[in-house]
């Protein structure tokens, strides 16, 4: 009998061992809400400081809950790419996180009664020089923000940014549905 508990207790915690995974770390600072006491309300390239640190947003600006836009309703802010244009646009990090990552959300809808939008995560491994793309095309057709989640391995300092893809104009072609994308919360879990 004592062997029968000796060795269910091995098995046990072989079970418990192998079904155990480590709790993923958020990064201190994240995520990223967009809060500042700064005004951006145009589209113009700027490099604004957040919580987390300095981000880079062309064609860009900051929006609030206030305004009707689906964003937190903590206050806080959020981010709206410009739409309708064969432009790409950008929100970048200008900063590393030095312990790598394995998973990046970010909440996002599609502005108003715009039309939907396509985007991607990238990623850099060397200070922002070169960009790598770890997602595939992301439509956002829904008003209501919902959670994108992105599974990545990086062990190495990586930074990330959302490029919103330029599909074109819908008032010179009607089939092409270009409208602004709308992110919020923006994690990124280390390594």
């Amino acid at each position: 009998m004592r062997k029968m508990k000796g060795i269910l207790s091995v098995f046990l915690g072989l079970i418990l061992f192998v079904g155990y995974a480590p709790a993923q770390t958020i990064y201190p600072g994240f995520p990223e809400k967009f809060d500042t006491e700064i005004e951006k309300d145009d589209y113009k390239d700027a490099e604004l400081q957040f919580t987390t640190g300095p981000w880079r947003l062309k064609g860009v600006k900051l929006v609030t809950n206030k305004w009707g836009i689906d964003v937190e309703d903590d206050g806080t802010k959020g981010l709206m790419f410009q739409g309708n244009s064969t432009r790409l646009f950008v929100a970048e990090m200008k900063f590393d996180l030095p312990e790598g990552a394995s998973r990046v959300t970010v909440k996002a809808s599609s502005a108003g009664k715009d039309a939907s939008c396509k985007w991607v995560l990238q990623a850099s491994t060397d200070g922002g020089k070169k960009w790598k793309r770890v997602s595939n095309e992301v439509l956002t057709d829904n008003k209501a923000a919902r959670e994108e989640t992105f599974k990545v391995n990086f062990k190495a300092p990586v930074r990330f940014r959302i490029l919103k893809l330029g599909l074109g104009n819908d008032k010179e072609d009607s089939s092409i549905r270009n409208g602004r994308l709308v992110i919020d919360n923006f994690t990124v879990y280390k390594k």
